[in-house]
């Protein structure tokens, strides 16, 4: 299965020891129809249609220990969603924020 990463899961970033040790990067995607927002600490990605956010795509064998770190389904829900480069891959969003205390990225990626 491929999960779509956008922020302290990707490489190099504070959460990416998280990742299954399997875990394949494969490389960078886009993710149509989401906009991602600083949430201070980290981001969340929210559906908004016309909107677009960069990160990693990877394929792994569980999403386990990502649910756990994501808090899902408390915090963040999880969906299969289409990216850019043609994949089904799992994105964990927000379905909303409180826009009062989050800001829109810019460049679209975090």
């Amino acid at each position: 299965m491929y999960v779509f990463v956008y922020g302290t899961l990707k490489r190099g970033h504070g959460n990416h020891y998280w990742m299954p040790e399997d875990a394949e990067l494969i490389g960078k995607d886009t993710l149509k129809n989401f906009n991602i927002y600083d949430l201070g600490p980290f981001p969340a990605v929210v559906p908004e249609i016309g909107e677009y956010v960069i990160g990693e795509l990877w394929e792994v064998e569980s999403l386990e220990n990502l649910d756990i770190l994501e808090g899902y389904p408390e915090l963040y829900n999880r969906k299969v969603v289409k990216t850019q480069s043609g994949y089904d891959a799992w994105v964990y969003y927000m379905s909303t924020i409180n826009l009062g205390t989050a800001k829109s990225v810019e460049g679209k990626e975090w």
